[in-house]
């Protein structure tokens, strides 16, 4: 049997065979300029291999460059959330929508081997544009033009490859060319898989031009991709290769066309609209239109649901950068690896159904019709996403609520090294040394604040205006003539959209010209352009990836390719912000971290369970014969994700079907969708998303 559990962006690998598909096969020779495949011990086709292979890392590039291109968009190139999702959900569309050019080209002129080999050329282009454009500065062009090529060729070649592997097959192998279906889809499972685990580490934890590593993530994918289309190539004499049979697609639009035409132009009644067609179209050819137009009916309500499972790669993973990746010794998963559940689960999950679920459920008779079971997949990807609106609620309750036009807030800094005391006409309150004291809110105007110290004889009083909705922080604090003084700088509290952490540092050690952060897993030399390095003259908070650093500074005066010494380390949370404090102590700079707004406490595994209902979505399949072709037609129904295999009579529809199915994953409503709401209304937006 086929295996019908297909994982999530690859339910429309499918093909048809048919009774004359095995004939055109069994009837090539050398006048058609193809080659006969030599078996091998197993029963496959030598052939096979090599595009099993090319397969393998086609799909490692794909779903390593795709892992990481929201996080690339947002952090590396300062996309917004919305924008960056927008561009993202417009690759797949691109991805999902070149198919239609794709069989149209394999069908009608230069055939699958050809096609696959030239798309994977413009397709392995794309990939070197995106590695090596993800150098300093950023810039959008070159990644847009990467995208589009990508697109072109992984779209190009989707309806072409499983398709041409089972050409490979005599008509007496049918069972080869079944567990071929199988073996095709472990190995797009198996490299999807190693690729969203492995690339964002590379993306993450491998430094470059002192920030995380993009090129060489790209690159990867960029290596596999050059690598799929050398296999590719190294398998050409022993293909078996179909010549184009014609434009297919066109001539399916035309027969449409002149149905319609004919419906308005000739009131005599016909059995069927489609039959004024006939004449200008073989009968058996208009016979195959019908069928395939009730197919189409089945496949209206994909696109929705592909609106809700396509958001893994995108809302999914901006949700997950706002949780704690944390695995204790194991060290901390990362928000775009989450992504490799799905296959993970796929293969863990397919025995379990196959062997207990599925007998279950035939039993029980519940469900059972075609249907009945899309029905019940719709309704398992609403439960998976009232689950994402519900992690969400408990990610906003972990936001601070935003300070109004008639409050301020105010956080007081006591760097002194004694206890200092802070009062007004509303609030008094005494801070320990080095420590903050409470976050406070008043009123907004003018603000008298009267400060002493148990090591200052003298006593101050300093007014300061302060404007609504803003916040504040007051540091107490003896000036350059060592005198008692409070300054106010402007504070942040309103966490990263992205699960960053934001730093501020705050200097108090005068023999230092300039301080920087250095990530922990950094080994090389220090020098102007390791890590991040800040003004300490302005004390504006920057965002950088939640893990430990090292914290250096540069003397004044000192050489800014050698001079660094290391200060201490500090550790960064999960949307934490904070302060440094940098100050002099006999002789010797300390530093004190502190934390202004606590970082995000809840585990990225609470996610788990919303991955788990989606991939059964994905997973639950059972084969159901409809009679609807003169042969047979198999529909494999995937609980909302219905995978169809038809055996519908003829050659010149193989490509055909597979477009269909793909192009029902075209996301251009999630384009419009995405870009529509703020990220502050991602909640609403799983909800809605439930409604639809």
């Amino acid at each position: 049997m086929i295996m019908s559990s297909w994982s999530s962006d690859e339910e429309e690998e499918y093909t048809l065979f048919s009774k004359e598909d095995d004939n055109l096969l069994n009837n090539q020779n050398g006048s058609s300029g193809t080659a006969r495949s030599k078996e091998s011990n197993g029963g496959y086709p030598k052939s096979v291999f090599f595009i099993l292979g090319t397969e393998f890392c086609e799909r490692f590039s794909y779903y390593g460059m795709r892992a990481i291109l929201i996080l690339y968009l947002t952090k590396w190139l300062k996309f917004d959330a919305d924008n960056a999702t927008g561009v993202y959900h417009g690759f797949v569309f691109l991805c999902y929508f070149s198919p239609l050019f794709g069989a149209i080209i394999a069908d009608g002129y230069l055939g699958r081997y050809r096609t696959i080999l030239y798309l994977s050329i413009i397709y392995g282009i794309g990939n070197v544009i995106m590695s090596a454009t993800a150098v300093p500065p950023p810039e959008w062009i070159g990644p847009m033009i990467a995208l589009i090529l990508i697109g072109i060729g992984t779209g190009g070649i989707k309806p072409c490859v499983a398709a041409f592997g089972a050409d490979q097959f005599r008509p007496e192998q049918e069972k080869q060319r079944e567990t071929f279906f199988s073996v095709f889809y472990f190995m797009i499972n198996l490299g999807s898989m190693f690729s969203i685990i492995l690339t964002p580490i590379l993306r993450a934890d491998v430094h470059c031009y002192g920030a995380e590593c993009y090129p060489l993530a790209f690159g990867i994918p960029a290596i596999l991709m050059i690598s799929s289309a050398v296999i590719f190539i190294a398998g050409g004499r022993l293909y078996k290769k179909i010549p184009p049979t014609g434009n297919l697609i066109g001539r399916v639009f035309k027969c449409i066309f002149y149905g319609i035409k004919g419906k308005i132009s000739h009131p005599d009644k016909r059995p069927h609209w489609l039959d004024h067609s006939i004449g200008l179209f073989e009968a058996d050819f208009v016979e195959e239109v019908k069928r395939l137009l009730k197919v189409l009916i089945i496949c209206v309500p994909l696109p929705l649901y592909w609106a809700l499972g396509d958001q893994q790669g995108s809302r999914w993973t901006l949700q997950a950068e706002q949780l704690d990746g944390s695995m204790g010794p194991l060290g901390r998963i990362k928000p775009d690896q989450l992504q490799a559940l799905n296959p993970i689960l796929i293969l863990g999950l397919i025995p379990l159904f196959e062997k207990l679920i599925y007998p279950c459920l035939d039993k029980c008779k519940v469900p059972n019709r075609p249907l009945q079971r899309m029905v019940a997949g719709m309704f398992l990807s609403v439960i998976a996403f009232v689950m994402a609106g519900f992690v969400q609620l408990k990610i906003n309750s972990q936001f601070e609520s935003p300070l109004t036009t008639t409050e301020i807030g105010i956080t007081h800094y006591n760097v002194l090294p004694c206890t200092a005391s802070v009062s007004s006409a509303h609030y008094s309150q005494s801070i320990h040394s080095l420590q903050l004291g409470e976050f406070q809110k008043f009123s907004p105007g003018n603000i008298t604040w009267n400060i002493s110290a148990d090591c200052s004889t003298e006593n101050i009083s300093k007014t300061f205006s302060f404007i609504g909705s803003h916040s504040y922080r007051l540091v107490i604090l003896q000036n350059n003539s060592s005198s008692l003084d409070l300054i106010k700088i402007k504070d942040q509290r309103k966490k990263s959209g992205e699960g960053n952490a934001l730093i501020s540092v705050m200097n108090m050690d005068n023999s230092i010209g300039s301080v920087k952060l250095v990530p922990t897993t950094y080994t090389g030399t220090v020098t102007e352009k390791t890590g991040i390095t800040f003004d300490i003259k302005n004390h504006t908070h920057l965002s950088l990836e939640p893990e430990s650093y090292e914290v250096y500074k540069l003397p004044k005066n000192g050489d800014n390719t050698t001079d660094w010494s290391l200060v201490s380390t500090v550790k960064l949370g999960i949307g934490g912000i904070y302060t440094l404090l940098l100050y002099n102590e006999n002789s010797k700079t300390n530093l004190m971290l502190f934390t202004s707004v606590e970082q995000n406490s809840l585990s990225m595994f609470v996610m788990v369970p919303q991955y788990i209902v989606i991939t059964v979505v994905f997973i639950s399949d059972k084969p159901i014969v409809i009679h609807q072709c003169r042969t047979e037609l198999f529909v494999y129904v995937c609980h909302g994700t219905t995978v169809y295999s038809y055996n519908c009579g003829g050659n010149s529809f193989l490509n055909y079907w597979s477009l269909v199915w793909i192009f029902t994953g075209t996301k251009v409503h999630e384009i419009l969708y995405s870009g529509s709401l703020s990220n502050e209304h991602c909640l609403w937006q799983f909800n809605c998303c439930n409604n639809i």
